[in-house]
């Protein structure tokens, strides 16, 4: 490896020399300028990699490929002239030069390594010459914050934008993609906020996970050549409408995530298979929701603004346009995710409601429960904070694990007769509650079941309960009276703690072996401001 001078700041490179060696200036701490000379034909990797102060390169000559790292972190530098003989740039080559502003890519260049130009955040615009075929992943990403590049010029011919290609250039409001490509990488585009708008070109087949991700985009064109959408491809974009062409079958997860903007889709004939985090977290702007005719797996009946698969006759994704036919017999998984009407009717013929179905559905103030339901699913009305009374039908048997976890403006609930379980958290943070009646075959109140819930004024507990959890009650401050069935034999600590309006408490002779430690945990409620 031949090692060169440096003089006053400046590389002292022989006019014959032909090769600049791996790490040749490695973590210099005063290099400030270098020419390369014309008989060069190769700059090694890491050959100027960390030359904090390096400001300019000029390459003359011959040189064909610049190597991997070859100017990594070189922060300072502004500058570099490349002859047209440069054939290939490889991964990382310039990555972290901070301070570059612009650079002028050679028309001899094939490719574009991986990370090339990666967090070169002053350069504005690019031109991509017409003999590249691929860009590398993360060729241009930026992971600072400060993003510059505005325009990209890509040649016809160009077949591949690798994964990350582009991710974060927060600034690039322009991109037209040649007619030439075939593969787009994941998140090739994402978080580049300024882009609205795209076209996409015949010849890709797959939209790749994350490819606009949090990016700017308002509208785009899928053509038909598109089979597959990978995970989260528009999350958090801003488009308001898309439809999905007939030659896509299979849509990943979380694709339409958090697109707050988005208003109609229209689901392609050819779609078989979707997550049914499609649509997570609207925040019920969708407004439309259309499976196009001669689909053989899903279908949008009656106008109804959802999709319904059909063989089951389930619906799977709602809005808060969606009226329910009645030939829908079960209602899927976090199917209304995307946002559900202030009131849904749900058709008699339902016998199932999938967990999660309603979960943060906060716009819905009502919603009745037809008879044929026999359990309230896990999470099925999670964060429902707009809900402020439901009636349960006689069927259902089982509250599952939060099933109304974070209903905020519930005020009552009755529980049928015919309920033989509540899950642990089933009304956690229900904060308004004033009056909850059991009437099933209930055994168990769990541990800090309605535990800070100073509203509550009236409870009714079943014969049937025969365990009452730790803190189940602690906390109701406007609880006067309780009975507790004749079947409880124990009252474990903290039970009715800190319940400073409580007055009465109705115990069955099961309890007499416990009335001494009753009465204190009732003389502490006293002294805190209650009575008995």
């Amino acid at each position: 490896m031949a090692k060169f001078k440096i003089k006053d700041g400046v590389a002292i490179i022989p006019e014959k020399t032909t090769e600049i060696g791996t790490e040749a200036f490695k973590n210099s701490r005063t290099l400030v300028e270098a020419t390369i000379p014309s008989a060069v034909t190769t700059i090694e990797a890491s050959a100027f990699e960390g030359c904090k102060k390096l400001k300019s390169i000029t390459i003359v000559g011959a040189v064909t490929k610049i190597g991997a790292n070859a100017f990594a972190g070189c922060e300072m530098l502004e500058s570099i002239v490349m002859p047209d003989s440069i054939t290939e740039i490889e991964e990382n080559a310039f990555n972290g030069c901070c301070k570059l502003t612009s650079i002028t890519l050679p028309a001899s260049l094939t490719k574009i390594g991986a990370a090339a130009f990666s967090d070169c955040n002053k350069i504005e615009e690019v031109t991509i010459p017409a003999s590249v075929t691929e860009i590398g992943a993360k060729a241009f990403a930026i992971t600072a914050w400060s993003s510059r590049l505005t325009k990209v010029v890509l040649p016809d011919g160009l077949t591949t934008i690798g994964d990350e290609a582009f991710d974060s250039c927060r600034a690039l409001a322009e991109i037209a993609i040649p007619a030439t490509v075939t593969s787009i990488g994941k998140s090739a585009f994402g978080s580049c906020y300024a882009l609205k708008c795209i076209t996409i070109p015949d010849g890709v087949t797959s939209i790749e996970y994350g490819a606009f991700q949090y990016s700017g985009l308002e509208s785009i064109t899928i053509p038909d050549s598109v089979t597959s959408i990978g995970d989260s491809a528009f999350q958090n974009t801003s488009i308001t409408s898309i439809t999905i062409p007939d030659s896509v079958v299979k849509i990943g997860q979380r694709v339409f995530e958090d697109c707050k903007k988005l208003e109609s889709v229209t689901i392609g004939k050819g779609v078989r298979e979707f997550d049914y985090t499609l649509f997570n977290y609207l925040n019920t702007n969708l407004k439309s929701i259309v499976v196009a005719e001669g689909n053989e797996v899903f279908d949008s009946r009656e106008d109804c603004n959802a999709i319904i698969e059909t063989a089951t006759d389930t619906l799977v994704h709602g809005c808060k346009s969606t009226v329910i036919p009645s030939s829908v017999k079960e209602i899927g998984e976090h199917a209304f995710l995307a946002g559900c009407p202030r009131n849904l009717v749900i058709p008699a013929g339902v016998t199932k409601i999938g967990p999660g179905a309603f979960d943060s559905c906060s716009e819905l103030e009502s919603i009745s429960l037809p008879e044929g339901i026999t359990k309230v699913a896990y999470g099925t009305f999670f964060e429902c904070t707009g809900i402020e009374s439901i009636t349960l039908p006689s069927t259902v048997t089982s509250i599952e694990h939060i099933a109304f976890r974070g209903c905020r403006s519930l005020r009552s609930i009755v529980v049928p007769e015919g309920v033989t379980s509540i899950g642990d958290f089933a009304f956690y943070v229900c904060e308004s509650l004033t009056s909850v009646t059991i009437l099933g075959d209930v055994t168990a109140i769990p541990a800090n079941f309605f535990a800070g819930y100073d509203k509550l004024t009236t409870v009714v507990l079943p014969e049937t309960v025969t365990e009452i959890g730790a803190s189940a009650f602690d906390g109701c401050a406007s609880l006067k009276e309780i009975t507790i069935p004749e079947s409880i034999t124990n009252i474990p600590a903290y039970a009715f703690a800190n319940c400073e309006s409580l007055e009465r408490a109705t115990i069955g002779t099961s309890l007499e072996g416990y009335i001494e430690e009753m009465c204190q945990e009732l003389k502490s409620a006293e002294n805190a401001g209650g009575g008995i």
